[in-house]
């Protein structure tokens, strides 16, 4: 129960940074702050880590994911854990939905994305996203998390520099800042590339002699 709870804490918190975020008087802050704030969520994860199981899945989806098709992480916990993550995330939504200053100050939203610009792009920020929970699970700095956040704000849109965490994207969506198409889209491409990633990872990673 403690793991669900954590996530769910973790997510709630990522959600209202990133939607606070979005009414940032430049773009570069607001990646910033979205990205430096998810760093410091997966160090928090990282702190529930054993010599046996990772504790990153509490970070986000993509991490859940990896890890799991890699075996650090139990596959039976996959679900209750999204399942957390989506509460924790749609409770950020709500209250950033009920304070209504904050969608007005959304500046940096962008309403009409393109859908396959979306796809592709969540399926290379999942991708990326795995090989970082992968070299952070192997003894990297939880702040190597930060890439593939700046990516997604970066090719996408500052909206959607949380594709890291699906969960949290629908929290944004909850909020009113981003469109339930866009946000299936972006949350489904970036949990594909995230299990793509695990495998790519395998080919190009040098084998042991």
């Amino acid at each position: 129960m403690r793991p669900l709870v954590t996530t769910a804490v973790l997510h709630f918190a990522g959600t209202f940074v990133a939607a606070l975020a979005l009414g940032a008087s430049d773009a570069m802050l607001a990646a910033a702050a979205v990205a430096g704030t998810f760093a410091l969520l997966l160090w928090f994860a990282s702190l529930h880590s054993t010599d046996s199981e990772s504790g990153l899945p509490l970070a986000g989806a993509t991490a859940a994911v990896g890890l799991a098709l890699t075996g650090r992480s139990p596959a039976s916990s996959l679900l209750p854990l999204v399942a957390a993550q989506v509460v924790g995330s749609v409770a950020a939504g709500g209250l950033v939905l009920a304070l209504g200053r904050v969608n007005e100050s959304a500046t940096l939203v962008w309403d009409t994305p393109a859908l396959t610009t979306t796809a592709v792009a969540g399926v290379l920020v999942g991708l990326i996203a795995s090989w970082t929970v992968l070299a952070v699970d192997g003894g990297a700095p939880a702040a190597w998390w930060a890439a593939p956040t700046f990516l997604a704000g970066a090719v996408l849109n500052v909206a959607l520099a949380a594709a890291v965490a699906p969960a949290v994207l629908i929290g944004l969506a909850t909020a009113g800042l981003i469109t339930w198409t866009t946000t299936l889209v972006a949350a489904g491409a970036a949990l594909v590339g995230a299990a793509a990633g695990v495998y790519v990872v395998a080919v190009v990673t040098p084998s042991p002699e």
